[in-house]
């Protein structure tokens, strides 16, 4: 096996990246690395090996001879660092743990964590149970590890970092006796209810907006728990706004997509300290979402 003592595993990780997808910039993208740390990872993992492993064509980036041979080699390195890692946690008596808030309707991390336990067998999930729903203050809190969270600039600050992954557009949840309603104009005579609690102070700016189409919105922001206040206005048959992906999981009730030009953004809260298991789960996330696949995720599958 090809070994070296300046081989770095985070360089190998890369390799494979760009050897998966075929372009420098999809790995950025899923790596959260700049084209210039990309570059600078492969040339010092070829100064390492002293061959070249990748080359640009026109139809993309291709492995080279050499590069087709490390290839096994890189998998195989990883595996190994892998198995190494948890023998000495283990021997340590150290836990391999990463903690995941346990609430049932954020949903976007459910295909994550199941890819990753596939993956990474030894390392554990751990559901915690907290009142909040605020995954990212939750985060900085230290209390959880990874969190999913509508964009919010604090994210960005004081030790957490958040890493785009999808759009959240904004869509309605129909109370049954207007299931028949088949397009947003429809809704602009009709009173809808919209939570205020939703809103954080980033997208406070869409209220004005969403006021405009929807004429007869009216936002609240109730004390109680936002699946009973949804579930009050639907049985009140007042139509429910919103862009939680959670909602169009709710059976026995029709959504409607409302295709406005604006829409909030989802994405993982983590630390910026966060170690190597954490952002192997982290990368796992950029796969699943930024991937040209990710359309085919449906996240409101019922």
């Amino acid at each position: 096996m090809l070994t070296g003592e300046d081989m770095n595993t985070e360089h190998l990780k890369t390799f494979l990246m760009v050897a998966q997808t075929g372009s420098f910039s999809a790995a950025q993208s899923r790596l959260f690395l700049t084209r210039q740390g990309i570059m600078q990872q492969i040339n010092s993992l070829e100064a390492c090996l002293c061959c070249s492993l990748l080359e640009r064509t026109h139809r993309g980036v291709m492995l080279t001879q050499a590069g087709q041979a490390f290839l096994p080699e890189a998998r195989a390195i990883l595996a190994a660092e892998e198995n190494a890692r948890s023998v000495i946690s283990l021997q340590a008596g150290v836990s391999r743990v990463i903690r995941l808030c346990h609430i049932d309707y954020h949903i976007m991390l459910v295909p994550v964590t199941a890819l990753f336990q596939k993956r990474f067998p030894n390392v554990m999930i751990e559901k915690v149970f907290q009142p909040s729903v605020h995954e990212g203050d939750l985060v900085a809190e230290g209390i959880i590890d990874v969190g999913d969270a509508v964009y919010h600039p604090k994210y960005r600050r004081n030790g957490l970092r958040y890493e785009k992954m999808m759009n959240l557009p904004y869509f309605c949840l129909l109370p049954k006796a207007l299931t028949g309603i088949s397009s947003p104009e429809e809704l602009r005579s009709l009173p809808i209810f919209a939570n205020g609690r939703e809103f954080n102070s980033h997208y406070e700016a869409h209220l004005p907006l969403l006021q405009d189409h929807f004429p007869r919105l009216t936002i609240e922001s109730p004390e109680e728990r936002r699946m009973d206040t949804l579930f009050r206005k639907l049985n009140d048959g007042i139509p429910v706004l919103t862009s939680a992906p959670f909602a169009k999981k709710i059976k026995g009730y029709a959504f409607l997509d409302l295709n406005l030009p604006f829409q909030k953004e989802g994405g993982v809260v983590f630390r910026t300290d966060a170690n190597s298991d954490i952002m192997d789960y982290v990368r796992t996330a950029a796969e699943i979402y930024r991937s040209p696949a990710s359309g085919n995720i449906n996240l409101y599958a019922r």
